[in-house]
This record gives structure tokens, sequence and C-alpha cells, in this order.
């Protein structure tokens, strides 16, 4: 193969994996600071901005893998609503184009952390309800294994259009 000749299948089963590798330091960071500084320094304003940090940056990392497969596949979102709408349209089959990207347990996590997102974007004081918090971390911990299990999985079927 020439290295000129490079598909958009493989192109985006490397951002895929590259995207992967930014989730999981991420992931790791916030469970470093969930398990390490939480514990040590109390759930005060400083751990709660770390961790809404944290959380705002993972989601905007799976949106963002998110919404390059769906521009590879054409998948057009309204522009009023895309960000809810990637969520729907990546968590739903295209007969004969693509399988779902997302499976609903996933689509549920990372739709919390969207609006917790949207939310932090427009919130400008430096405390956090840590119980909101506390739910935001379970929900990005669950949903870690089930994104990267959805991303092997969709990034294998791009190498099967390849092979």
């Amino acid at each position: 193969m020439n290295v000129h000749d490079t598909s958009p299948g493989r192109e985006l089963a490397g951002e895929i994996d590259s995207q992967l590798v930014i989730l999981d330091e991420l992931h790791a960071f916030l469970m470093e600071i969930v398990t390490d500084d939480v514990p040590t320094q109390g759930k005060t304003k400083r751990t709660g901005l770390i961790v809404a940090g944290i959380l705002e940056n993972y989601y905007t990392a799976a949106e963002t893998i998110l919404f390059r497969i769906a521009q590879e596949f054409g998948n057009e979102v309204d522009p009023k609503r895309w960000h809810s709408d990637l969520l729907e349209r990546t968590s739903t089959a295209v007969p004969e184009v693509r399988p779902a990207v997302l499976r609903g347990a996933t689509r549920n996590a990372l739709d919390e952390l969207r609006r917790f997102r949207h939310f932090k974007r427009y919130y400008y004081r430096v405390e956090y309800d840590w119980d909101k918090l506390d739910f935001l971390i379970k929900k990005e911990n669950d949903g870690h294994a089930l994104l990267r299990m959805d991303l092997i999985e969709f990034r294998s079927f791009l190498m099967e259009l390849e092979a």
C-alpha cells in the first residue's frame, strides 16, 4: 500500500485510537482526583472545580470523536440542537451504511455529561453541588468502559470495511 493511499476508514480508525488515549487519560485523572485528592482535601471548591473541569473535558473529547464519525458517514445533525442530536444519531444504526456507534447505556451516561457540560459553560460560580458531582463521576466511570467498548467495536467495523 502506498502511504498516500490512506482510506477514510483507516484515518477515522486512527482518530478513534488517538481519542481513546485522551479519554483514558482524562478518566484516569478523574479517578486519581476522586481517590487521592478528594479524600485528603475534602469536597471543597477547589476539588469541585477540578472534577467539573475534567468532566467537561471528558465529554468534549467523546463528542469530538462522535462528531467525526457522524461527519464521515454523512449524518446531518440539526444545527440548533446538534449536541443532543449527535448522541441520538450515533446511537442509531443506519441500515447498509453503519451500525450504531453507541449502545443505549453509553448514550445515557454521555447524555448526563452533555447536560452538565452545557450547564458548566454558563455557570460562573466556584461552588458545585457535590451530590450532583458524585452522580456525574459515577456516570463517567460507568460510561467510560462502555464508551471504550463501543468505540473499539466501531473501529473493528471500520477495519472490516477496509478488508
